[in-house]
């Protein structure tokens, strides 16, 4: 009796572990999305659809956040990990971390000149950054595809987006691409 419920347990975290790990991949099929609506996003963080590419068909998808500090420091990075407390973000953790050098943009504002605003950004020299979620003011998200599969992600938007009149540009590895 033991060994069933074992078995059963087993299967069921299969199941499950599948409908999350699929998520992006096949939304658009109608079971499966009822499936994942009724018993999997309830119980799933949103910090966890916002912060990682779960939501997305190409799982190697980036998220890249712009967080502007209760200081004024203004950061960017990948966000590689967040951390939680109850269901409260408590922080979060950007690699390939840069800062904003506001006062170098203003003072060269102030001059009169006209500055190019990724001048300013400066690669702090550390692998990753921990920011607490106390020191968070504000969190702009970028989802980039990655550099392999830049295709999957253009059709998801176009699929998304239907047959209205709005042009997509695909930008890899310096070369544009566009698309009606």
């Amino acid at each position: 009796m033991l060994f069933w419920l074992y078995l059963a347990v087993i299967v069921e975290g299969l199941f499950f572990g599948f409908l999350g790990a699929n998520y992006g991949k096949y939304q658009r099929n109608r079971l499966y999305n009822l499936l994942a609506e009724s018993l999997l996003l309830p119980n799933i963080s949103e910090w966890h659809l916002l912060l990682t590419p779960f939501v997305f068909p190409d799982k190697k998808a980036i998220v890249r956040g712009d967080i502007l500090c209760t200081d004024g420091t203004l950061y960017d990075g990948e966000v590689r990990q967040y951390f939680l407390d109850g269901g409260r973000l408590s922080g979060m953790i950007l690699v390939k971390p840069r800062r904003f050098d506001r006062r170098g943009y203003h003072a060269d504002r102030d001059k009169g000149l006209n500055p190019d605003k990724t001048q300013y950004w400066k690669d702090i020299p550390s692998a990753k950054l921990y920011l607490m979620a106390e020191k968070i003011l504000n969190i702009n998200l970028n989802y980039a595809p990655s550099e392999s599969l830049p295709g999957p992600v253009k059709n998801f938007i176009a699929a998304s987006i239907g047959d209205s009149k709005i042009s997509i540009t695909v930008k890899s590895g310096g070369s544009e691409q566009q698309q009606k």
